[in-house]
């Protein structure tokens, strides 16, 4: 298994070619969430959160270096074990999960002979990750390994969380709780009618937020009381047939007043030749995360 990982990037150099660039964009996306969990008084090194989000494992390890349980759930075949049946469909997508920030719902479809289970051993491999075992059944896979001296969790759960689903993905959510939520390019799912338990459950476990603007809307964000910290840039950017309807008046007002820095980095839907735009959603915990917060927008100014 081992010899067939390494040989994937010699047999496709162009993979090796995109694994370089995103190298590159991974020390700038590091870099950012650090200074800006430093500057909100937040600090995330436990369980991540990734509903809707395929086979990535690439941006929340960049954007949350520290984790320890990185768990995704998606509409994705597991597949039983490592596999190359689909290579070329497996490689296909990765690349261009790394070099637009995102994955293409209709071409995953290339790699399911192969099941996510072979993505997502490609990338760790690839990270660096040591001592790599992992458990398959039919709608799971859990992954152990240690990563930069730390002992990690990956956990893909193959799982549909519309409203009609509720009594099976409940349970799920007495399980995870507290945990940071990472949602990007996810077709605005929780903004879509059916899935407002969905987006309900995520907004009552999580802690800290951070996604792009296909995740929850701004409205029920502040609506559950979150502190929100704007990033990048909001436009109309979407061309994918009946996403238009989803630009949110509100939250093109919001970045108008806040005019935030671009993004150093791509992310998102057309993010690469559109300015991309994300945000940071948070709840203090304790008077001490507050006071720290205070005293990094202090120093940054």
């Amino acid at each position: 298994q081992e010899s067939e990982l390494d040989a994937i990037f010699e047999e496709f150099p162009e993979l090796t070619l995109a694994w370089s660039q995103w190298q590159l964009v991974n020390v700038i996306i590091k870099d950012w969430s650090r200074r800006k969990q430093e500057q909100l008084g937040i600090k995330i090194d436990d369980t991540i959160l990734y509903p809707f989000g395929g086979g990535d494992v690439v941006f929340p390890i960049s954007f949350f270096p520290n984790m320890r349980e990185l768990v995704i759930i998606g509409l994705e075949p597991v597949g039983k074990e490592f596999s190359l049946k689909a290579k070329e469909g497996v490689v296909a997508n990765l690349i261009y999960l790394l070099l637009h920030g995102n994955l293409v719902t209709r071409d995953m479809e290339q790699f399911a002979p192969s099941g996510i289970t072979t993505m997502i051993l490609i990338q760790l491999k690839k990270l660096g990750a040591k001592n790599i075992s992992y458990v398959v059944s039919h709608s799971m896979v859990e992954f152990s390994f240690t990563l930069g001296d730390i002992e990690r969790k990956v956990t893909y759960i193959k799982m549909n969380l519309d409203d009609k689903n509720y009594i099976s993905w409940a349970p799920l959510f007495e399980k995870y709780k507290n945990y940071t939520l990472f949602i990007k390019s996810a077709s605005f799912v929780p903004q879509q009618p059916g899935f407002e338990k969905i987006t309900m459950a995520l907004m009552n476990g999580a802690s800290v937020i951070l996604q792009d603007d296909t995740g929850v809307s701004y409205a029920n964000l502040q609506a559950a009381g979150y502190n929100i910290d704007l990033c990048g840039s909001y436009y109309l950017r979407y061309t994918i047939r009946g996403l238009e309807g989803f630009f949110q008046e509100d939250l093109k007002e919001a970045y108008a007043q806040a005019n935030p820095d671009l993004l150093p980095f791509a992310i998102g839907y057309r993010s690469e030749s559109i300015p991309g735009n994300i945000l940071w959603a948070y709840k203090f915990k304790t008077a001490d995360n507050l006071a720290l917060a205070n005293e990094n927008k202090a120093a940054a100014c």
